[in-house]
């Protein structure tokens, strides 16, 4: 049975506590847990930054898409990040001005450990902010996975969904934690489900490369999340953060209470990425190309699982 997040209590007062003004730890001293598809590679960040992510991936499997993910090992309750996607030449059928799939990132990120008596894997939780191009509309999706097992992160909707027998593919949803279910589900938290049309942001046509920048804080309070979209003309020069007077185009609330969580808590974040489904032909495959920058941590620890 999936068990909710307990409020920082006396493990947190133990714990190692890291405020960044800049980030200091790269690949060596920060383990990733990979799951599904490898299609990251992981350089240090510079002073301003905590580290980049360049994403390639490519499709040719008609019946899923190809998705990767990474957590890291430290817990935190904050990020920002700085997702940049390529869109031309993807594969895709009809005009440039699409992506080749989906990039963004994780927090609030559990484990549940398995029981090896009885043949119980290992179940995750997570939230994933994703960002896409759709015919040069921006668009993001916020939702919240549960009881994800480590072979299902590759399979469709992190096997929260099934294709039926129309071929059609259906999530299994729910409208908030249900702690009695330990079974695979989605909650959907952004818009009426789905993508939602981002109302800022643009591809620059010439290079075919649309930014987004996320920004996540957690209320110290609540343990709400607070999620923040902010087009590329907020970034102070050299990507050094957000400017002191940026304005989001977008802002969408998390409510604690619905995805489980009983109050403030550090949990593991991490970075997500997906390949749409392919064509069939290994010659002119589904490509996705772009990057993700992290460039604030708040909140840090070390804390046992």
């Amino acid at each position: 049975m999936k068990m909710t997040k307990k409020i920082l209590g006396a493990a947190a007062a133990v714990a190692m506590v890291l405020g960044f003004a800049s980030c200091d730890w790269s690949l060596s001293d920060v383990f990733q847990s990979k799951f599904g598809a490898n299609i990251f590679t992981y350089t240090d960040g510079t002073d301003a930054e905590c580290g980049n992510w360049t994403v390639k991936g490519e499709n040719t499997n008609e019946d899923d898409y190809v998705r990767g993910m990474q957590f890291l090992s430290t817990k935190h309750s904050d990020l920002s990040g700085i997702v940049k996607i390529d869109t031309n030449d993807i594969g895709l059928p009809g005009p440039s001005g699409k992506s080749g799939g989906v990039i963004g990132l994780v927090i609030d990120g559990t484990k549940i450990k398995g029981d090896k008596e009885t043949e119980t894997p290992d179940k995750y939780n997570f939230l994933v902010i994703g960002v896409r191009c759709k015919d040069d509309q921006p668009e993001y999706y916020i939702s919240y996975f549960a009881n994800i097992t480590e072979d299902s992160f590759p399979t469709y909707n992190f096997g929260a969904g099934y294709i039926g027998d129309n071929g059609k593919a259906h999530d299994i949803t729910k409208n908030k934690f249900d702690p009695e279910v330990d079974t695979p589900y989605e909650i959907q938290l952004a818009g009426n489900g789905g993508f939602v049309d981002m109302l800022s942001v643009c591809r620059d046509k010439e290079t075919g490369s649309m930014t987004v920048v996320i920004d996540v804080k957690e209320d110290s309070e609540t343990g709400d999340y607070t999620i923040d979209f902010y087009d590329e003309s907020q970034l102070k020069d050299g990507n050094a953060g957000l400017k002191t007077d940026a304005n989001p185009f977008d802002t969408v609330t998390v409510e604690a209470s619905k995805i489980g969580k009983e109050g403030p808590a550090q949990a593991k974040v991490g970075v997500y990425a997906g390949v749409y489904k392919g064509n069939g032909d290994d010659k002119d495959p589904v490509k996705l190309n772009g990057s993700l920058t992290i460039f604030d941590f708040t909140n840090a620890a070390n804390v046992a699982e």
